[in-house]
């Protein structure tokens, strides 16, 4: 049996002229979304259609082109300054995320929201690797390189590239 609606994370948020949330699916199994809701701290946005296993999922202000993998509402607004996401099923958590400067009213309302929120210094924040999950801050990740429907890109040198550095030093210390 799958983990289903526990599979589900907040997994990109990108705070650009078009703000969008990217959710992913890590279970082998297709999740539907039906009966979830992500609250922002100015709106609810009831979500509708299916996350398939593995795949991604997009909430945003306008259409960027997802398809039937993208929910498009006027609802999504948030500050890049300071908000969160919280994804709930009926009264069941799934997931969330907060950043910047969180009211007391928030922390009130949602007492478990991290005390440490993300400070936001880049255009996006994504979960490296995809699906990452404790529960923590450090699940997230600032970039410059928004990935939406597609993995999420791990920050440092490619493995091509630090190969090529690696082969370069290799046997320096015999040159000494």
């Amino acid at each position: 049996m799958g983990m289903g609606l526990s599979a589900i994370t907040i997994n990109e948020v990108n705070f650009g002229t078009t703000k969008w949330i990217e959710l992913y699916n890590s279970d082998s199994k297709d999740v539907s979304l039906s009966n979830i809701k992500l609250i922002l701290p100015q709106s609810t946005v009831e979500l509708s259609g299916v996350i398939e296993a593995g795949n991604f999922y997009l909430v945003s202000q306008s259409d960027i082109g997802g398809g039937s993998r993208e929910l498009v509402s006027s609802e999504v607004s948030f500050d890049k300054n300071g908000g969160f996401l919280i994804l709930k099923s009926n009264d069941k958590l799934i997931d969330y995320v907060c950043w910047g400067d969180i009211n007391q009213n928030w922390y009130d309302s949602y007492p478990f929201l991290w005390s440490f929120p993300i400070v936001i210094t880049n255009s996006d924040i994504s979960r490296v690797p995809d699906g990452r999950d404790t529960d923590t801050p450090g699940d997230f990740k600032g970039t410059n390189s928004p990935t939406p429907l597609s993995p999420n890109q791990t920050m440092g040198l490619d493995p091509v590239s630090w190969s090529r550095i690696k082969a370069l030093f290799h046997d320096a210390h015999k040159h000494m």
